[in-house]
């Protein structure tokens, strides 16, 4: 990764306001961008990724006010709903630098509004398995993502780790994608994985900055919310099954019941999930799709979007995230 554009940081002027609108996000571009549609009130995080199997859009948030701030493009609701995406291309100051950059402005919203959680982050990171400066591109982003939490949140840097994602894109440009709000987050963990926050210096300078799920109770509307993030064939902080997808997949799926089973979720409850793999090989869409709707409770074809992407380590050929729904 040479001779890229350089970065230029989000403005932090005041917030253009725009119509009332949604913001999706759209699979299958051929250039990461945010495009807007200002005669429909819409706007799109297109993403340069193969969606292989399920619909090419996936909705954000809906029913809320589009604005620009801070170098992210926002949608937000009345009731301080936020859902937000910047891209960001990086330079030769550095993949760490960009992304330090991103989540600083990222916590400058964030503090702008009352009581408002971060919930689940999307992280693209350009070509994540290739070296640049002799370091994993993955461990240059989580440099920048650590340093700009521990600056923010200082020694309360761990609690605060919000449900995530973080998977390869063909193009030097940073790409994050949030949602927040004001109801109480809880942030959960696998008592079978290293939280990613003490994974050990072998996994690089800076640990990954994120929670395995964040779980969300708005006391207004009676329902609860559940971010899982994505999720491989990981035990401990090791790699199980290096380059081999089946027991890949059914690792992950037990971690998946794992997790499910710390949210205690009554057995009659009327639950509604939505679930994205990504998978490195095209090849493995079909034997992803038979396993997880076999295997994984509440997945079928219909919920279930397969997208392409490089996984965070090279040996990774599968992850997995879902949302979960109950309540009124």
């Amino acid at each position: 990764m040479s001779s890229l554009p350089p970065v230029t940081p989000p403005s932090q002027a005041s917030a253009t306001v725009a119509t009332m609108g949604s913001l999706t996000v759209r699979f299958d571009a051929e250039a990461s961008a945010i495009v807007s549609r200002p005669q429909s009130g819409e706007c799109e995080l297109a993403l340069k990724l193969p969606s292989l199997h399920g619909g090419l859009t996936e909705l954000l948030l809906a029913n809320g006010t589009l604005l620009e701030q801070d170098g992210f493009t926002l949608l937000r609701t009345s009731d301080n709903q936020l859902a937000g995406c910047c891209v960001l291309p990086v330079a030769e100051t550095g993949l760490g630098a960009a992304t330090q950059v991103i989540y600083d402005s990222l916590f400058r919203l964030l503090d702008a509004l009352p009581d408002v959680h971060l919930y689940r982050v999307w992280n693209y990171v350009p070509f994540i398995n290739q070296e640049t400066d002799g370091m994993e591109n993955y461990r240059h982003f989580n440099v920048g993502r650590w340093d700009a939490f521990r600056s923010h949140f200082g020694d309360r840097c761990n609690p605060n780790m919000p449900a995530a994602s973080a998977v390869g894109i063909e193009e030097p440009a940073v790409v994050v994608a949030f949602l927040a709000g004001p109801a109480p987050v809880s942030y959960i963990e696998n008592p079978e994985q290293v939280p990613a926050y003490d994974y050990p210096c072998a996994y690089g300078p800076r640990p990954p900055s994120f929670s395995r799920c964040a779980l969300i109770h708005d006391g207004g509307t009676g329902t609860a919310t559940a971010y899982l993030s994505g999720t491989a064939s990981v035990k401990g902080h090791v790699t199980v099954a290096a380059d081999c997808l089946e027991t890949q997949l059914r690792t992950t799926i037990d971690n998946i019941g794992i997790i499910r089973s710390q949210l205690n979720i009554p057995a009659s409850t009327d639950l509604t999930t939505s679930w994205r793999a990504y998978v490195r090989d095209p090849e493995d869409t079909q034997r992803t799709l038979e396993l997880l709707s076999d295997e994984l409770p509440s997945c079928t074809p219909d919920n279930l979007n397969i997208v392409q992407a490089s996984i965070c380590r090279a040996p990774l050929r599968v992850e997995v995230e879902g949302i979960f729904c109950w309540g009124r």
